[in-house]
């Protein structure tokens, strides 16, 4: 049984979290290697010129830390776009213009078998 004390002292994650963690869970530091996965926040600081730089967007388009998707010089240093939903993609692709060939969508079976099996594993221990 957890105690308390763990309890209060533990940081709540959200599904961003959780499915960053998953995904990194399952890869090798080396098939990280050269990679840099942007958590929905859009800013310039975050981009690494050196690396394939992938937007994982869990944000809708009019949430504040997604406003930089309106600049053509962020959106272009952007290697791959990934959205949650293909409802999401639409939406970014329509307000920012964001390049087709750029963007996939994850499948919401994937998303939720990762979850799911996320869950257990936390349940067995």
């Amino acid at each position: 049984m957890v105690g308390e004390r763990e309890v209060m002292n533990t940081k709540p994650k959200g599904g961003t979290e959780i499915l960053h963690e998953q995904l990194v869970s399952q890869l090798s530091k080396e098939d990280l290697e050269g990679v840099n996965i942007i958590r929905s926040i859009c800013h310039p600081d975050l981009i690494e010129k050196d690396k394939i730089n992938i937007l994982w967007q869990h944000l809708n388009i009019d949430q504040p830390n997604a406003a930089l998707m309106a600049d053509r010089r962020f959106v272009d240093q952007i290697d791959y776009f990934i959205y949650v939903s293909h409802w999401q993609f639409n939406q970014f692709r329509e307000k920012f213009q964001i390049p087709e060939y750029k963007s996939f969508v994850l499948k919401m079976q994937l998303i939720i078998m990762i979850v799911l099996q996320r869950y257990l594993q936390e349940q067995i221990k």
